[in-house]
């Protein structure tokens, strides 16, 4: 069985925006739940949550990446940058195959409170593509592998 080091972490909360900030008011026994401020509740039996506040992703992205992704993709993409940060890891040519983000996460409602469901039949031409990536459960998987891709491609052929 091949072994398995965990190097680094990150960490997008409802406590903080980083490992360092989220495990401080953990450990002051904060709470990240509360009144739900990002949408109208007024529809849903619930009004709580644990929504994340006050992130930034352009530390982490570049505005037309923003716009075209969801905020759990942005958490994601941010979290492993801090993951390799924090592990002071470059991504070679001689390590790319060996590199692993593993991404622990919960998705349930879009950014409208609304649950997210998939149509049984649709058109192509009826639905955005971005929106479709954005509101499917791998689509963090996917965007935070396509986005490391592209910037260690990017330093390679320049």
């Amino acid at each position: 069985m091949p072994r398995v080091v965990v190097t680094g972490l990150g960490l997008v909360t409802s406590l903080g925006s980083d490992v360092e900030s989220s495990w401080k008011a953990l450990c002051a026994g904060a709470s990240g739940v509360g009144e739900i401020t990002g949408y109208d509740t007024s529809q849903h039996k619930v009004h709580f949550g644990a929504e994340v506040k006050h992130f930034d992703p352009l530390p982490y992205m570049n505005r037309k990446e923003v716009h075209r992704s969801d905020p759990y993709e942005q958490f994601a993409i941010a979290t492993s940058k801090q993951a390799l940060a924090q592990a002071c890891l470059e991504i070679t040519d001689e390590n790319a195959d060996e590199i692993g983000v593993y991404i622990g996460s919960g998705i349930g409602l879009n950014e409208e409170g609304q649950e997210i469901t998939f149509p049984r039949r649709c058109s192509l031409v009826s639905i955005q593509p971005v929106s479709t990536t954005a509101s499917h459960p791998c689509s963090a998987r996917s965007r935070t592998r396509s986005h490391h891709l592209s910037s260690y491609q990017a330093q390679n052929t320049a």
